[in-house]
């Protein structure tokens, strides 16, 4: 999990110095959120209280030597308007303030819904493809140990922190799919 990473604490003691009146909270959220193996960067957002502050931005930046992309928005605008980044920060973020992500805040559990459409494969890879879903006799398959059910045949969901790697596995399968982020009360 993220919180146990020695490059997630060393960053985040490094940033709490700038949690002050006017930055009310940095929150973490992407690829390295979500558990990929080897993110690129490390996304983070800063919440200003009134007013985005690019000189901070800019020093925050040269001040941290790994490498992070830094978004921001005002606590109006993640609150009051309807913003893809609002969004997502509710869907994947962790606050640096509380140490928890934010849909935990709210009580609500982040999932990937994943649908997906068998008909074009062979009769061995279908079987072998449901085996990994599934599991066989009494071994678990992926879905089940990466907390994540069945709602219907052909309909899944995952936590958001096996999102990233089931969508990788759907791909290494060649497995026509949709996925959906969702967010459901917990």
């Amino acid at each position: 999990m993220l919180k146990k990473s020695k490059e997630f604490l060393k960053l985040k003691n490094k940033l709490k110095k700038y949690i002050d009146k006017e930055v009310v909270d940095i929150i973490f959220f992407g690829s390295f959120v979500k558990g990929k193996t080897a993110p690129k960067d490390i996304d983070l957002c800063l919440i200003f209280k009134e007013k985005i502050d690019l000189f901070l931005i800019k020093k925050i930046n040269d001040g941290v030597k790994e490498n992070i992309h830094i978004s921001s928005l005002t606590v109006k605008n993640f609150f009051n308007k309807k913003h893809s980044l609002s969004q997502t920060l509710l869907y994947e973020g962790i606050s640096l303030v509380s140490e928890k992500p934010l849909n935990d805040i709210y009580s609500l559990n982040s999932h990937g819904l994943y649908y997906y459409d068998l008909s074009k494969m062979n009769k061995n890879d279908k079987v072998k493809f449901i085996y990994t879903l599934k599991g066989r006799r009494k071994e678990d398959g992926l879905v089940k140990r990466f907390g994540g059910e069945f709602v219907v045949p052909g309909c899944f969901i995952i936590p958001v922190e096996k999102d990233y790697e089931m969508k990788e596995i759907m791909d290494k399968w060649n497995v026509k799919y949709k996925r959906k982020r969702i967010l459901l009360f917990g």
